[in-house]
């Protein structure tokens, strides 16, 4: 260790300067952290915390006020180990759940570009067991609080203030299910990302590919309930029992394994555990060259599904790799791409969207090398979505020519391997929102789903487009499956969120709200609109308000309709022109929004029409959007929405 490395494990070794009588324990809350026995309590009962996480928690209420970079964190709990950023995000995940589950939700904040502050009140033991008639007061430690700037301080004012108008969790859904309650679904399995042997980082590709592979034909079994990837590859690297991180994801059985290279020979192990008695249902190992890696798939994939149909279910799998591709070296590209595409849910967006980027250059690459090759093609089409989604203007030219490349795969996916359910789902959300052909969507996403039952993105899709339909049932029993096969990463709650409130269900868009923050834990940029959306649909212009002015995203339209119902006309006017200038005619649907709600019909229309003319993507919202039933029974509002070409309703 040399270096900045030094300096930085200096600092923190001098913040864990202890008394020869060994370290302290501090009490926080309801819990009592006793470093010398490393044990946690809450309220009196023991809580099950990993070395790492163990470590990580001391570090932060010992330097508690203190701002921690990543690099020193790393620094103290790794002692020196190179470890790349994903093994920091796993283990702090891990811990803000554990203390989120018994108390402690957002006790560490995030200081985007910084670091990590633990923000609770700490005392040391010895001020704790002060006499009971003595208040006892928090000890002041010789740590100091480094200078934090104005930017940052403003950051973390505007995180405090939009926590403040979300009630607290419920200990339910989202959340680790206790020892006592743990009662998995008996067809439900999670594959972990299998260990890559081979002391190359650079193989972590191979490794976590034949782990997608695996989970993508599982999911394909009826019955079978399947974690989704971003949920199962939270544990990456984890010390976590398997019984930990079944309860964790309330699965039956796990899928582990490890991949080890040398030159072109893999070694690959696989073993698949009954989680609930802790019996080894089946293992496998095997030695191939790389040429083989594809037909290993198939080997792989077939002794599981064989293995839970005489264990655990009784269904049919045929062991084809259906969509998959013969060409080693498109695969070999498009387990590449898969693997830039995991780490596009980090949390750091400007990464995310370099990751994107590079997901789509390997797809590319993939779909060249094999035109036929089902699986690229549709990972190709999701990420040329979410990139013309995210980073452009839909006036842009290079969107619509990003959305129709993205339907051309999609479409191309589906003609290949009609049988495939995921290349259906991204085409059925192309149709959506790139088309706006509602009818065609809704086609798609019953096929879908038809087709792939246990896909946590299929049944994402399939509720975006059900709401939108005017299938508000189906889209929340759909919504809430994809939260069950992927209950460790926030995106299926954002979605849940978005369909409870296009199905006016807000109490539940709200508890939908706050289960992902308590996931990512910290609140997105888009929650206090989010949230003063909500508060506005239920008539509670005050309440968003308060909300919306401490929001980075989205804040004008909030504003411009609070401030009308508040009575605040030049307020809500000054607002809705910020909207245009911000966006212009991008803005054309959300200002239809503001101005049916100010009851100016003829405005509102006038946008409507010119998000219909630029095929705005929120168009697919028309026939659930409580924001628009002032102008409803416009006889141009009907014409706008029969050319959606909305589905007969049921």
């Amino acid at each position: 260790m040399e270096g900045s490395e030094a300096r930085a494990f200096g600092r923190v070794q001098a913040n864990f300067a202890c008394a020869s009588a060994g370290p302290p324990a501090f009490v926080f809350g309801p819990f009592r952290l006793d470093c010398c026995k490393r044990v946690l309590t809450a309220n009196g009962q023991e809580v099950a915390l990993q070395p790492r996480a163990f470590d990580m928690l001391e570090m932060f209420v010992a330097c508690h006020g203190q701002v921690l970079s990543g690099d020193e964190i790393v620094v103290h709990v790794w002692r020196g180990i190179a470890v790349g950023d994903n093994n920091l995000g796993v283990q702090l995940s891990a811990l803000r759940r554990v203390l989120a589950a018994h108390g402690g939700k957002g006790l560490i904040v995030t200081l985007p570009g910084r670091g990590y502050r633990f923000v609770g009140e700490v005392i040391e033991e010895a001020d704790a067991d002060q006499a009971a008639d003595q208040q006892p007061q928090p000890r002041k430690t010789a740590h100091r609080w480094r200078s934090a700037g104005i930017a940052a301080m403003v950051v973390a004012m505007v995180l405090v203030a939009a926590v403040l108008f979300w009630r607290p969790l419920s200990r339910t859904g989202g959340l680790p299910a206790t020892a006592s309650s743990f009662s998995p679904p008996l067809r439900s399995i999670a594959v972990l990302a299998f260990a890559n042997l081979s002391g190359e980082p650079g193989q972590d590709y191979l490794s976590d590919g034949l782990s997608e592979a695996l989970i993508d034909v599982l999911s394909r079994v009826s019955l079978l309930q399947v974690t989704a990837r971003t949920s199962s590859f939270t544990f990456k690297g984890s010390t976590e029992s398997l019984e930990e991180i079944a309860h964790r994801l309330n699965v039956a059985s796990v899928l582990e394994g490890s991949l080890r290279r040398q030159g072109s020979h893999l070694r690959i192990d696989a073993r698949l555990n009954d989680a609930r008695t802790g019996y080894q249902l089946w293992s496998q190992s095997y030695d191939l060259e790389m040429a083989d890696m594809l037909k290993l798939q198939d080997e792989i994939a077939g002794a599981v599904a064989e293995a839970l149909q005489a264990r655990l279910l009784d269904t049919n799998y045929d062991g084809s790799s259906l969509g998959s591709t013969r060409n080693p070296q498109a695969f070999d590209a498009y387990l590449r791409g898969q693997h830039h595409l995991l780490q596009t849910y980090d949390g750091n967006v400007d990464k995310s969207f370099d990751e994107n980027d590079s997901a789509i250059l390997e797809f590319r690459k993939a779909a060249q090398l094999d035109p036929d090759f089902a699986l690229a093609l549709a990972s190709l089409s999701s990420s040329l979505v979410m990139k013309a989604s995210y980073t452009m203007s839909t006036a842009d030219p290079a969107y619509r020519k990003a959305i129709e490349e993205a339907r051309m795969a999609a479409e191309h996916a589906v003609a290949v391997a009609p049988g495939l359910g995921l290349p259906h789902a991204e085409l059925g959300m192309i149709l959506l929102l790139g088309v706006g052909d509602l009818g065609a969507a809704w086609a798609e996403a019953v096929r879908a789903r038809a087709l792939t039952p246990g896909n946590a993105t299929v049944e994402e899709h399939y509720a975006q487009i059900a709401v939108d339909v005017g299938r508000s049932d189906e889209a929340m029993r759909a919504a809430s499956r994809a939260v069950e096969l992927d209950p460790l990463h926030p995106e299926p709650w954002w979605n849940k969120m978005r369909v409870s409130i296009c199905a006016r269900k807000y109490d539940a868009a709200r508890d939908a709200l706050q289960r992902g923050i308590a996931i990512t834990g910290h609140p997105p940029s888009f929650a206090p609109f989010m949230s003063g959306n909500i508060f506005l649909r239920q008539g509670k212009a005050e309440a968003a308000r308060q909300v919306c002015v401490t929001s980075t995203a989205w804040t004008a339209q909030c504003l411009a309709i609070a401030y009308h119902m508040l009575g605040r006309q030049k307020d809500a006017e000054a607002n809705a022109a910020k909207m245009y200038a911000d966006s212009g005619d991008d803005n054309s649907y959300n200002l239809a929004e503001v101005y049916a709600q100010w009851n100016q019909r003829a405005l509102a229309m006038h946008w409507l029409e010119k998000a219909r003319e630029i095929s705005d993507p929120a168009l697919g919202d028309m026939d659930c959007d409580a924001w628009l039933d002032p102008i409803r029974g416009e006889p141009r509002f009907r014409e706008i929405e029969q050319s959606l070409h909305l589905p007969p309703p049921e």
